[in-house]
């Protein structure tokens, strides 16, 4: 099966983003916009992905390339699946080295941002890769942690399944099987038509990094 790597992703911020983005204090637009052109500089986007089979086991598990995973929804969700891609995807090591430098409480907050800008545009580029590589129409997602169902402990038999991703991308599994730089996120994607969001079943209302509401009925319709 194949594996993608991307790497050193040219981050790239324009107008209208940082617009968006960033609020500078009057007479502070001359910094925020030297900031930002170094954090280009240094920024390097990286993403791993490998394009993996799997086989349905019992209830609650799935073998993806021999290496075993627990969850009702996620054996549910390839169900109609003809493949699964296991990813990585990370603002990178060095924006968030380089970011942890400011002295300055703003330029730390415009760092923060700036690194999360990047994990959003190495997800993007994964993303859009796979959608012209494989021609899928689009894409469903779980990340292990986002629901009780399928624990950040989960992390473990993902990143056996992906190899040396330290090597390859830069991103350690630390001990609490977080992940080492911050700005980083991983998870399985698989072809679904209704697009799949662990959002669908959490009900924390306050995540900064809902995209869908939460379907109170989803579980007892689909996965029970």
């Amino acid at each position: 099966m194949e594996t993608v790597i991307l790497k050193d992703l040219p981050l790239r911020l324009p107008e209208s983003e940082r617009q968006k983005w960033f609020r500078a204090e009057a007479g502070r637009q001359e910094a925020l916009d030297e900031f930002l052109g170094q954090a280009e500089a240094v920024a390097r986007p990286k993403a791993l992905c490998r394009e993996a089979g799997f086989e349905l086991k019992g209830y609650d598990q799935v073998e993806i390339e021999g290496v075993r995973f627990k969850s009702r929804v996620l054996r549910v969700n390839l169900e109609n699946a003809s493949r699964a891609f296991p990813f990585v995807a990370t603002g990178g090591v060095e924006l968030e080295d380089w970011a942890g430098s400011p002295a300055d409480p703003q330029r730390r907050g415009w760092a923060k941002v700036i690194s999360g800008l990047a994990l959003g545009f190495a997800i993007k580029s994964l993303e859009d890769h796979l959608a012209g590589r494989y021609h899928i129409g689009r894409l469903g997602k779980m990340k292990p942690g986002s629901i009780p169902d399928w624990p950040l402990e989960q992390q473990q038999p993902l990143f056996a399944v992906l190899g040396d991703v330290k090597a390859s991308v830069g991103v350690e599994l630390r001990p609490d099987f977080f992940m080492r730089p911050t700005m980083t996120t991983s998870g399985i994607y698989f072809p679904d038509p209704e697009g799949f969001e662990c959002c669908l079943l959490c009900r924390r209302r306050d995540c900064p990094g809902r995209v869908m509401p939460y379907d109170q009925g989803l579980y007892e319709r689909k996965f029970r």
